[in-house]
């Protein structure tokens, strides 16, 4: 796995005076869910090098959209 671009994204952000919450790799929508109610998210952001991970992000998206 590939995790320069999102461990850029998060220095860069870090250093712009944002919290971030980096989950890691290979995790579930919920987790993505309950870290976003627990932390009070404004901001969440996935990351996605390759097409393959794009059927993930749209249930991640979708349970989002769901509890909204």
């Amino acid at each position: 796995m590939h995790d320069i671009g999102r461990n850029i994204v998060a220095t860069l952000l870090n250093s712009h005076g944002f919290k971030v919450v980096d989950l890691g790799r290979d995790v579930p929508a919920s987790t993505f869910l309950e870290a976003a109610e627990k932390e009070k998210a404004d901001i969440v952001a996935l990351s996605a090098l390759m097409t393959t991970t794009l059927p993930a992000q749209k249930r991640t998206i979708s349970l989002f959209s769901e509890v909204r």
